[in-house]
């Protein structure tokens, strides 16, 4: 919580201080947590960015993720109980089942991150998209994913998926039918 206590704040106050439109934020955190994150819009309210603010505990939000996570993990992790196991790194893949089927565009987005533009430029992105997108998914900037892609590298040599823009690494734009997923 500690980490929290000090990004939180500096990552809403970049979106809501920049942001020309208004914000439905979702924030996906736990009992101890949800006091210090509502502590900081509480404060950043009066900006009157927000269209809607909703909580969603992490412990419903993982139990909803655990046939993803079965699923994708051998694909990103070779052993269970790493880093990139946690069934939050996969959320990207089931928010359409926690957020409801009436939420079609969403921004994911870390609280370690800091905006230094109007959020609304990267919502004009979903623009861009075609009718069967679901997932965008930005350059990554660090070698943060090489060793939760060390299955998918190791059987595709040479591959760049997952290196850093400034290694000319290659991000993914994944495209599907809504149907192609049963939960």
């Amino acid at each position: 919580m500690v980490h929290l206590k000090y990004r939180f704040p500096v990552f809403a106050k970049s979106v809501f201080e920049k942001a020309s439109l208004p914000i439905a934020l979702s924030v996906i955190t736990d009992e101890f947590s949800r006091p210090v994150v509502e502590g900081v819009l509480k404060g950043l309210e009066t900006a009157k960015k927000f269209h809607e603010v909703s909580y969603f505990d992490v412990s419903a939000v993982v139990d909803h993720l655990k046939r993803i996570v079965l699923i994708m993990s051998p694909y990103f992790s070779s052993e269970p109980g790493t880093y990139y196991s946690d069934a939050l790194f996969y959320l990207s893949l089931g928010l359409h089942h926690i957020l409801g089927p009436d939420q079609h565009k969403v921004i994911v987005a870390d609280v370690d991150m800091k905006f230094v533009g109007d959020i609304a430029e990267l919502w004009r992105e979903f623009y861009k998209f075609n009718c069967n997108a679901i997932l965008g998914i930005a350059p990554e900037l660090a070698p943060t994913y090489v060793p939760a892609l060390r299955s998918y590298r190791a059987t595709n040599p040479g591959t760049k998926i997952g290196e850093p823009l400034s290694e000319n690494g290659l991000y993914i734009l994944m495209t599907f039918k809504w149907a192609a997923y049963a939960p």
